[in-house]
C-alpha cells in the first residue's frame, strides 16, 4: 500500500500552491474543531484542495452524489461544513472557506472518504474508503493510460470513477487535466490548450458525443478514452473508434470495487495486473491491495482459457416466469445487435407474468415505426427472441423513445421505468419559441409512442387530425389563461400528414376583434392542419 500513499505526498509537495491553498483551508477546519467536510463541485482543482485540506486537518470528507433533499439531509447529519462551488441552498449545516493567512503546522495523514450512490435503482448505498486506498487503486489502472495526454472528463466528481480517474490520476501522476468537469459535448470538444487529450468519459455520454458533427473533427488529437459507467456496446464502441481512428478503453469496474478490468482492441476483458480473481460456475471473487477483504461480484462472469472474461451480465438478470428461467441479460444483446435497437432495458411487467421493453430506437428504428406502425415494429422484435427463445421469453409490453434517460452511471432511475412502463406520453414536450399577447409559438417533437397510436392507428403511423385541434386547444389555454374548446371551428384543413417524431410547430394568434382563435399547425414538409376556432364567451 505504500506505492499510492507515496505518490500522494510527493504530488502534494510538487503542486505547492495547491498545497498551501489545501494547508490554510486545514487551518480553519482546525480552528473550527471540524471532523467531518461535506464537499460538492465540479472542479477537480477545487476537490484537491478539499482533499488535501481535510488530509492535514485529519478530517473526513463526504462527497453526496446529487442535490437531492434525501442527500442534502444525509450529508447535514454527518458533516460539520460545506465546502465547494455547489453548495445547496437548503442545507443546514455552514459552509466554509479558508480565513486564515498563516498555517498550523500539521502533517498529512490517511482519512476516510465517504460516498452515497445515487440510489437510482433503488436505495442509495454509504460507502467509505481511505484516501490511501483510492491512491492505491489509481495505481492499479493507471497502466491503462498513456500518463502524458492532457485529462479532459465528462463524469462527476462526487463519485468514485470521477475522483480517481479526474482528480487523483492526474494529481498522483502529474498529468495535464482540465479541471471543470464537461457535462456536454459542445464543452467536451471546444478548443483545448495542449493536444493530445485523453477523455474521460461515460457509455451514456458517449451516445450523445458520437452524434455531434464537429466529432469528425477529433481525429488525431484524441489519445484515447476511457470509459466506465456501463458496459460500452459494441456499436458505440465501433462508430467512436472509425470516427476517430482509435481504440476505446472500456473499463470494467464498480463504487465498491473502483476499476478492475479493460477492454481495448478486443471483444473480452482483461483483468488489470494487480488483480486476483478466481471464477467458479459463473461466480467470480476478486482481490486487491486495495480492497480490504475479498469482494464477490454481482455479474456472471465466464472466463477464457488466454485469462481474459466476458461478462454475461448481473447474476440477478435470470429471473423465472412460469417456472422457466429468463436470461435478461441475453435477450438484451439480441435485441442490442439489431440495427433498429440503439439502447434497450428489460424487466418483469408490475402485473408480473410477462416482459416489458423499454427500447430507444435508432434512426432506422425509428423509421420502421414512422413508415410501418408501432404493430410491425412489435412483431419484427419479438420475431427476433423468437428465434431462439421460448414464448415466455417475449416481452408482451412494449415503450418506445429515441433514448433512455439513463444517468452518469448508465443506470435508470426505478421511478422513470416504472413511469415508462405504465404511461404512455399524450402530447409532445413543448418548448415556448414566442410569446406576446396577439401571438405564441410553440415547438415539440411527436412522441415515438404517442398513446393515441396505439389500435388502428399502430398499423400506419399517423396523427389523427383530432390529435392536433386537441394540442392547439391545450396550448391555446395555457396561452390565454381561458378555457378553450373546440365546439366551433371555422375553415378546417388538414394538409400534410403528422407522423411520429415529427417536428410540429403551432402557431397561434387571436383575429381583431379577440373571438376566434387561428392556428397554423407545420411539420417539416409544411402545413398539417389550420382553422379559427371560436371563442366561447
Amino acid at each position: 500500500m505504500k506505492e499510492g500513499w507515496q505518490r500522494f505526498e510527493a504530488a502534494v509537495t510538487r503542486e505547492q500552491k495547491l498545497a498551501e491553498e489545501g494547508h490554510l483551508l486545514a487551518t480553519t477546519l482546525i480552528k473550527h474543531q471540524a471532523h467531518a467536510i461535506a464537499v460538492s463541485t465540479q472542479n477537480a482543482r477545487e476537490m484537491l484542495v478539499a482533499v488535501v485540506a481535510a488530509s492535514y486537518a485529519n478530517c473526513m470528507l463526504i462527497l453526496p452524489p446529487n442535490l437531492a433533499a434525501q442527500t442534502v439531509k444525509w450529508c447535514d447529519a454527518h458533516c460539520d461544513y460545506w465546502f465547494g462551488q455547489n453548495i445547496p441552498a437548503q442545507k443546514e449545516k455552514p459552509s466554509l472557506q479558508a480565513t486564515d493567512t498563516e498555517a498550523v503546522e500539521c502533517s498529512l495523514q490517511d482519512i476516510p472518504i465517504a460516498l452515497m450512490t445515487s440510489g437510482s435503482t433503488g436505495q442509495p448505498k454509504i460507502l467509505q474508503f481511505s484516501l490511501n486506498v483510492l491512491c492505491q487503486e489509481v495505481c492499479g489502472f493507471a497502466c491503462a493510460l498513456d500518463g502524458r495526454s492532457q485529462v479532459l472528463s465528462t463524469v462527476s466528481l462526487q463519485h468514485r470513477y470521477g475522483l480517481t480517474s479526474h482528480v487523483l490520476y492526474p494529481f498522483l501522476f502529474d498529468v495535464p487535466y482540465t479541471p471543470q468537469s464537461a457535462e456536454m459535448p459542445d464543452v467536451l470538444l471546444a478548443p483545448t490548450g495542449q493536444v493530445p487529450v485523453w477523455w474521460i468519459s461515460s457509455p451514456t455520454f458517449l451516445q450523445h458525443l458520437v452524434q455531434h458533427p464537429d466529432l469528425p473533427a477529433w481525429k488525431g488529437k484524441v489519445a484515447g478514452i476511457f470509459s466506465a459507467g456501463g458496459k460500452l456496446s459494441d456499436k458505440l464502441r465501433t462508430r467512436l473508434e472509425t470516427i476517430l481512428e482509435l481504440e476505446v478503453s472500456d473499463i470494467y469496474g464498480s463504487s465498491e470495487t473502483g476499476i478492475i478490468a479493460c477492454r481495448k482492441g478486443q471483444p473480452d476483458f482483461c483483468w488489470l495486473p494487480a488483480i486476483q480473481a478466481t471464477v467458479e460456475e459463473e461466480q467470480c471473487q476478486i482481490s486487491a491491495v486495495w480492497l480490504e477483504n475479498p469482494v464477490t461480484l454481482g455479474d456472471r462472469i465466464r472466463s477464457n482459457q488466454d485469462g481474459s472474461f466476458q461478462v454475461l451480465g448481473r447474476l440477478d438478470s435470470i429471473i423465472k416466469i412460469a417456472d422457466k428461467r429468463v436470461d435478461l441479460s441475453y435477450l438484451t444483446q439480441v435485441l442490442m445487435a439489431d440495427a433498429r435497437v440503439a439502447d434497450v432495458h428489460l424487466c418483469l411487467h408490475s402485473k408480473g407474468s410477462h416482459l416489458f421493453a423499454w427500447v430507444a430506437l435508432s434512426p432506422k428504428g425509428i423509421d420502421v415505426l414512422r413508415e410501418q406502425g408501432r404493430k410491425t415494429l412489435v412483431k419484427q422484435l419479438q420475431a427476433i427472441i423468437a428465434e431462439d427463445q421460448a414464448r415466455i421469453a417475449i416481452p408482451r409490453y412494449w415503450h418506445f423513445t429515441d433514448q433512455l434517460p439513463r444517468n452518469g452511471m448508465s443506470k435508470l432511475a426505478k421511478s422513470a421505468i416504472e413511469h415508462a412502463m405504465h404511461t404512455a406520453p399524450e402530447a409532445p414536450e413543448w418548448e415556448v419559441l414566442n410569446e406576446t399577447k396577439e401571438t405564441a409559438i410553440f415547438q415539440g417533437r411527436v412522441p415515438l409512442d404517442l398513446r393515441y397510436l396505439r389500435g388502428h392507428f399502430d398499423e400506419i403511423g399517423i396523427v389523427a387530425g383530432v390529435i392536433e385541434v386537441k394540442w392547439v386547444c391545450a396550448l391555446a389555454q395555457r396561452w390565454l389563461n381561458q378555457t378553450v374548446s373546440a365546439q366551433i371551428i371555422e375553415n378546417l384543413k388538414f394538409q400534410k400528414l403528422l407522423r411520429p417524431y415529427d417536428l410540429l410547430t403551432v402557431e397561434l394568434s387571436l383575429n381583431k376583434e379577440g373571438n376566434k382563435l387561428i392556428f397554423v399547425c407545420k411539420n417539416a414538409l409544411g402545413v398539417c392542419a389550420s382553422g379559427r376556432i371560436v371563442l366561447c364567451e
